[in-house]
């Protein structure tokens, strides 16, 4: 007959701030890292010390442990990996020893607070029973660096299935996503998890789905269906809460195109829609090369004819139709939003970003039913300060439109010929519990023709 064994999520009490509003002590949280050793049964340890410096990968979700009040995300039991050396009690779920996890990384943090506020009580001579019975804190603090290494190395792939709760206005939405660690092969795969931005991004289309256009009515240009395309989509947080989100608000109509360019990005992606959405989706999944359709551009505009005027200078060059640039399905038609968050790291990807946006965005016109939301980029970056050069080449990129009007003029000055610009920009707070500790906050931009 097995034994019960109490899971992580059982056992591991929340962690205070000051041992005087808790009973535990050194020789209570020993008990419950044996307890612990006994659930994963870790290989034999190392016999160096480990470094007292701990912590965990860096992801989208957080890159250290945040205080216990973090909120909106959730880790979720249902995994598709095992962590290697768990017995059959329940507990050989990433979920478990991911929670694990994290509270050692949480104790280990604590430990210097509490022994300094040991230190002072017992100097001004206001011990406790509770508070003054610490002993032992040197080896506590072994064994907890020691035992959150093993565990680190029984998930090395760091694969998990995570919920995303957001909030909307009369309850939550739950979106179940697969995470993963880039592969060494490519570590340039990033797209295999959820990062901040997407999280930000995403609540904020839960709250206020309107602003965005989710279940406003009417169709796209011509009448046709509402066209959503989400660039640099990773695990599709985007779309796929623009699907849940029009499923609720009746726009079931909307053709949603969540796009990557990494092959096991995409593979990820289209798991993570299957898993939201039963057959038929409202998203599907496609393969895009920003660069590649900025190269596309960038040729079609080198090809231009010249014509002389009685003075003997060139006229403005006209672009050769018949060179024109031919994208193949699902891009041949532009789509009436596009979605994006976190998608400029790299100095490069700011006018990939245009040029995409430019070939890919509808534009105003009269056959636009009036109930419709004019056509916009909606783009969130978060405030990174190594990524600060690649956010510097934004405004070359999308300036905003006073700066359009102020440098070609008008739409009328221009001859009708509309340009992309920063329609509204707004600085967002980091929310705790969300997101890598190295973002200090985020900024929206919503992007248009003007």
């Amino acid at each position: 007959m097995l034994s019960l064994v109490l899971l992580p999520t059982q056992l591991l009490p929340p962690l205070p701030r000051s041992l005087s509003l808790s009973s535990l002590d050194s020789h209570s949280l020993l008990d419950l890292l044996d307890t612990l050793e006994s659930i994963y049964s870790p290989p034999s340890p190392p016999d160096k010390r480990e470094n007292r410096e701990t912590g965990h990968v860096d992801s989208g979700y957080s890159s250290s442990a945040e205080d216990d009040d973090s909120e909106g995300v959730v880790v979720s039991a249902d995994t598709t990996t095992t962590a290697a050396g768990v017995g059959t009690t329940g507990a050989d779920d990433v979920f478990e020893l991911n929670y694990a996890k994290d509270w050692l990384v949480r104790l280990v943090r604590r430990m210097d607070e509490w022994v300094a506020e040991v230190d002072e009580r017992e100097h001004e001579g206001e011990g406790n029973a509770t508070v003054t019975n610490v002993g032992g804190w040197d080896v506590l603090l072994d064994k907890a660096a020691k035992l959150l290494t093993r565990l680190s190395e029984t998930s090395e792939s760091g694969a998990l299935t995570r919920l995303v709760n957001l909030p909307t206005a009369s309850d939550e939405l739950s979106i179940k996503l697969h995470d993963a660690l880039p592969p060494a092969e490519d570590p340039t795969s990033v797209g295999l998890q959820s990062w901040g931005a997407s999280i930000i991004l995403a609540r904020l289309m839960a709250s206020d789905p309107s602003s965005f256009g989710i279940g406003c009515g009417g169709g796209g240009v011509g009448g046709r269906r509402r066209r959503v395309l989400e660039l640099g989509a990773g695990t599709g947080l985007l779309s796929i809460a623009w699907g849940k989100l029009g499923e609720r608000e009746h726009a079931e109509g909307d053709e949603i195109v969540a796009t990557d360019f990494h092959a096991d990005v995409l593979d990820n992606l289209r798991k993570n829609v299957a898993a939201n959405f039963p057959s038929p989706s409202p998203v599907s999944v496609a393969k895009l090369d920003w660069s590649a359709l900025h190269s596309s551009l960038l040729f079609a505009n080198s090809t231009h004819t010249t014509t002389s005027t009685p003075s003997g200078t060139l006229s403005t060059p006209t672009r050769r139709t018949s060179l024109s640039v031919s994208i193949p399905p699902p891009f041949n038609v532009r789509f009436d939003t596009i979605i994006a968050a976190d998608v400029v790291y790299t100095v490069d990807h700011a006018v990939w970003l245009k040029s995409c946006v430019s070939q890919l965005l509808s534009r105003p016109s009269p056959s636009l039913p009036s109930s419709s939301p004019h056509p916009r980029f909606h783009l969130l970056l978060p405030l990174r300060e190594h990524h600060a050069p690649a956010r510097a080449m934004l405004p070359a990129a999308f300036p905003s439109r006073d700066d359009v009007v102020k440098t070609l003029g008008t739409l009328e000055e221009r001859g009708g010929r509309w340009e992309l610009a920063v329609l509204e920009e707004r600085a967002l707070e980091r929310v705790p519990g969300v997101g890598r500790v190295d973002e200090v906050g985020y900024v929206q931009y919503a992007i248009g023709w003007c």
